[in-house]
């Protein structure tokens, strides 16, 4: 919802459909195997436009395909930027900021 943000369901729901898409392991020694997308990340952030941010941690990933993730969100506000009255949110500065606030 581009006017007030994301709501929080969807940002539940988006984050887990992410979470659950497949991931291919290779090692030189064996078979590729699939793995889930999150046994390979802590965090995810993730931003919103000129709307709040967010940094999800995955406390721990389900035991099974019927069960829930653990994970904490963080809400991240975003500053009001202002030159000359007018407000600034440059385009494409989300990447840069989630990659800085993951890599912090």
């Amino acid at each position: 919802e581009e006017a007030g943000g994301v709501a929080q369901d969807q940002l539940v729901q988006a984050v887990v459909a992410f979470l659950r898409q497949p991931l291919e392991q290779q090692d030189s020694t064996q078979q590729p195997q699939q793995t889930k997308v999150a046994a390979a990340l802590d965090a995810l952030a993730i931003t919103d436009g000129k709307h709040t941010a967010y940094l999800v941690r995955i406390l721990q990933p389900p035991q099974s395909s019927q069960a829930q993730y653990k994970m904490q969100i963080y809400q991240l506000p975003v500053p009001q930027l202002t030159n000359n009255n007018n407000l600034l949110y440059p385009i494409g500065a989300g990447d840069a900021v989630a990659a800085g606030t993951l890599a912090a």
